[in-house]
């Protein structure tokens, strides 16, 4: 096994620590590749999905379903994309929280 700063299939990333501080970490390819799906999966999450309050106001016209089920199954829906982009996803024993 090759010493991490030696190898030349890592890609350095800086991440926010729990105090604030950037810290510089190397990851794998499929590392990265995970990062990322991470990272459109929150996008998506934080962009395509609508309020409470727009469900409410909207539910009906758009999905002919009543404010409470049409929440229940966006709910869903975020906790299935959440969950898919993290499947797989392993930290480094010393950085878990």
């Amino acid at each position: 096994m090759r010493p991490l700063n030696q190898s030349s299939d890592r890609t350095e990333l800086k991440i926010k620590h729990h105090y604030s501080k950037m810290k510089k970490i190397e990851i794998t390819p499929k590392q990265l590749n995970a990062f990322k799906e991470m990272h459109a999966a929150l996008k998506t999450i934080a962009r395509d999905y609508q309020t409470p309050d727009q469900i409410r106001r909207n539910s009906e016209k758009q999905y002919g379903l009543d404010y409470e089920e049409a929440l229940e199954m966006s709910y869903e829906n975020i906790q299935s994309l959440a969950g898919i982009a993290s499947k797989g996803v392993k930290f480094p024993k010393n950085e878990q929280s």
